[in-house]
């Protein structure tokens, strides 16, 4: 009887242990943009997490836009008109 009890016992831990650990939270993205929410391309890079998404309005940019250990989409608004140029690039 003492063996059924414990066993009962032991599985319905196990069960509360096993559904705890299953749950998932959503990854929350969010979507940082440039100049609106920070000034430049890099300062918002570099606040971005996995998942993220960097919007750069039109206009020019001149920096240097380093992406490292970070899984982001930079995005421009308009091809055309959303223009990154490096350092020493500026006209």
């Amino acid at each position: 009887m003492k063996t059924k009890l414990a066993l009962l016992l032991l599985v319905i831990i196990l069960a509360g242990m096993s559904t705890t650990a299953l749950r998932i939270q959503p990854i929350k993205a969010t979507t940082l943009i440039v100049p609106d929410n920070y000034p430049t391309i890099q300062l918002a890079v570099g606040n971005a997490t996995d998942g993220d998404t960097v919007f750069v309005k039109s206009g020019v940019y001149d920096e240097d836009v380093v992406i490292e250990d970070k899984s982001i989409s930079l995005i421009g608004e308009d091809p055309s008109t959303t223009i990154i140029r490096g350092p020493g690039k500026g006209g």
